[in-house]
């Protein structure tokens, strides 16, 4: 049992699963690496895109706060609301017409405003895109409905449902709603934004097959995006909640950092959950990405592996069998042709396959029978001469014992040193077979590395691209937000003459004072004669203090109206910065990329050479097998007939020493002598 397990077939067997075993050690640490490294890139650039997203949301969210708070503050609104249009029907009717052009202007130049309204009081008709004219308005009704940040209406919300039901407005038409009380608490101005617009957004994003794209407000209305693969139906619908009611975006809510990333279970499959928040409305851009979309390109290593293991399993065992086998045949023929010659018969031969060392073996066990046999022969022959020669051995035994002692130790020596320079041949041959094998196992193995390297390099191509497009997109929100930076300029330049104009109105003011306070002197000089010109002087008095209230209410207004607009301006200087920042990290990542091709590049270089050298490598073995072969098979030679001389020498120095013993006795052995020949096949 010992033997057959250290048998020859098992070695050699077990020498073809050993470069199997390290490739799939090989193939598992690259799996893993590939996996880790693709899933932290990936978390990057998708976190990148998210927090794009939500810059470019809040930017149209701004627009739509600048717009409400100049509806807010509008003079005519704030008249027209209190009621001073009421015995102006005309002047009504235009504002009204003026405010519904210019809303409407508003909803098809911004598209993220889906309807504007302007909410004012039961006996006020209400100014609205949605409907041409409303018969009243339901102002105290929806501030007793709408929900309030202390002492004023919270600005964000997701739902207005007095609003909706006044005006038929259907959930589907907005997704949330900013709103802002008027200066003078006798309107609201309500802002929704379009669903739809959002919407498209999200369908822009393109992060994989089986991704879940969603946007999620303060109070958890939802509007999704699934990326799905051709044919394949929809997994949600769309009043489905998503994400809201997971624990891990309650997780991501509570968590104070703006952005973020883990691996979660949903339904049963693990995904990658990356979100970015906003701080202007509170809401929340989710995505969950598949795992196995985001190691899709590791997938392709494990399989390339699982493959490659397979292959060289099967192949392995086949070439293994297949040697063995052979192994075993050329034994055995071998060990039976010895069986043979072991009882005498020197007529057998030994024939094996294949043109290995058996052959060679083969080759020099023939040459010892045949040697045996003409040794036979000649002896056979001899045993005449030698019965009549027997006399005159006794005179020169001496003299040949002692020569054939001296012959005998030399032919030892010879014997040894041929027998140890065949093993040594032999083992030689071995271990350039196996080294053979580990140089085309080598050369496969760069070449699937070499194909490996060459993809990754088009990967690295492809994300070069990639990123020099959201470059491109950054320098686009670089322009955009310097327009909107002039813009506030201009709104500062416009504040500043306002101011000069109130300036104005108030000296105005003073001088009227002046010569009110003067008339009424002249009045009480006049004595009864100036009581009319007293009662203008006393209209002039009040035209001026209402004139001067006035200014500094307009002054107020101003005031509030420039810290507005430096907000803004400090807000838009924050954006540029931001974008600049942006734009700095893509040119970065663009120089790594092509440091990274540059660097695939030299290491497909240094993989050819490696090529080369192994074919050359391979190329010279071959030759140095075939010079060894040769070696083996003169030492194999020469062994076999220094064997044969020395047994011939070994039989001689007996029969010497004992010649002068048997010497006497020789004529009478002769027969028993010629009996044991005989016993030897010739034919």
């Amino acid at each position: 049992m010992k033997r057959q397990l250290f048998s020859i077939r098992n070695k050699i067997f077990v020498c073809f699963l050993v470069p199997t075993f390290f490739i799939i050690i090989v193939g598992l640490v690259a799996y893993n690496k590939a996996a880790e490294g693709m899933v932290e890139k990936y978390q990057e650039s998708t976190i990148q895109t998210l927090n794009m997203t939500v810059d470019y949301i809040e930017l149209g969210n701004s627009l739509i706060e600048s717009k409400a708070m100049e509806y807010a503050y509008d003079k005519e609104l704030n008249k027209y609301a209190s009621g001073m249009y009421e015995n102006d029907l005309v002047g009504a009717g235009t504002l009204m017409t003026n405010m519904r052009e210019d809303m409407g202007a508003i909803c098809k130049t911004n598209p993220f405003i889906a309807d504007i309204y302007i909410v004012t009081s039961e006996d006020i008709t209400m100014a609205t895109t949605k409907k041409s004219t409303v018969s009243e308005g339901i102002f105290e009704t929806y501030m007793e409905s709408t929900p309030m940040d202390g002492k004023i209406p919270q600005k964000w919300i997701d739902f207005h449902e007095i609003l909706d039901q006044h005006l038929e407005v259907t959930e589907k038409d907005y997704i949330m709603s900013y709103q802002q009380l008027s200066q003078n608490k006798t309107f609201c101005v309500v802002f929704d934004v379009k669903e739809q617009t959002i919407l498209e957004q999200l369908q822009t994003l393109d992060l994989g097959t089986g991704s879940i794209v969603g946007l999620v407000t303060e109070n958890g209305r939802e509007v999704i995006v699934e990326k799905l693969s051709e044919g394949e139906d929809a997994k949600f619908a769309a009043t489905d909640e998503v994400f809201a009611n997971q624990s891990f975006y309650q997780n991501a809510i509570l968590n104070e950092n703006q952005y973020g990333a883990e691996t979660v279970e949903f339904l049963n499959e693990e995904y990658l959950f990356i979100f970015s928040k906003s701080d202007k409305n509170f809401s929340t851009i989710c995505t969950l990405v598949p795992m196995k979309t985001v190691v899709n390109q590791a997938e392709h290593i494990k399989l390339i592996t699982i493959g490659m293991v397979v292959l060289a399993g099967i192949m392995s065992s086949v070439i293994g069998i297949l040697i063995a086998s052979g192994i075993q045949k050329n034994m055995t023929a071998i060990s039976k042709c010895l069986a043979q010659v072991a009882k005498g018969n020197l007529a057998v031969g030994v024939k094996v396959k294949g043109n290995d060392e058996f052959r060679g073996l083969a080759a020099a066990v023939s040459d010892m029978i045949s040697k045996n046999k003409n040794l036979v022969k000649k002896v056979n022959g001899a045993t005449e001469a030698l019965e009549k020669t027997s006399q005159g051995v006794n005179i020169t035994s001496q003299k040949i014992n002692s020569y054939s002692d001296e012959i005998t130790n030399a032919v030892m020596t010879i014997g040894n040193s041929m027998n140890q320079q065949s093993r040594h041949a032999q083992e030689c041959v071995k271990r350039t077979d196996l080294l053979s094998g580990e140089i085309q196992g080598i050369s496969y193995i760069m070449q699937d590395i070499e194909e490996l390297v060459s993809k990754t390099e088009s990967k690295i191509a492809e994300g070069v691209e990639v990123v020099n497009l959201l470059g491109e997109r950054a320098e686009e929100t670089t322009t955009i937000a310097a327009r909107v930076e002039n813009s506030i300029a201009s709104l500062q330049d416009e504040t500043k003459l306002i101011n000069k104009f109130v300036k104005i109105i108030n000296d105005i003011s003073e001088q009227t004072n002046l010569l009110s306070l003067n008339a009424s002197i002249e009045a009480s000089r006049a004595g009864s004669a100036g009581k009319g010109f007293a009662v203008v002087a006393e209209e002039i008095r009040q035209l001026a203090d209402d004139s001067a209230k006035a200014a500094n209410e307009i002054q107020k207004n101003v005031a509030n109206i420039s810290e507005k607009t430096q907000n803004s301006v400090e807000s838009a200087h924050e954006a540029q910065y931001m974008v600049a920042n942006q734009k700095e990290s893509v040119d970065s990542t663009v120089e790594i990329l092509h440091e990274m091709n540059y660097q695939v590049g030299l290491l497909i270089d240094k993989l050819k050479e490696i090529v080369i050298r192994t074919e050359q490598a391979e190329k010279e073995r071959g030759e140095t097998v075939e010079a060894v072969k040769s070696i083996s098979n003169i030492i194999e030679e020469t062994a076999g007939n220094a064997t044969v001389v020395e047994n011939i020498i070994l039989e001689l120095s007996g029969g010497v020493r004992d010649l002068k013993q048997v010497s006497a006795t020789l004529e009478d052995n002769m027969e028993g002598l010629i009996t044991e020949i005989s016993a030897f096949k010739m034919e």
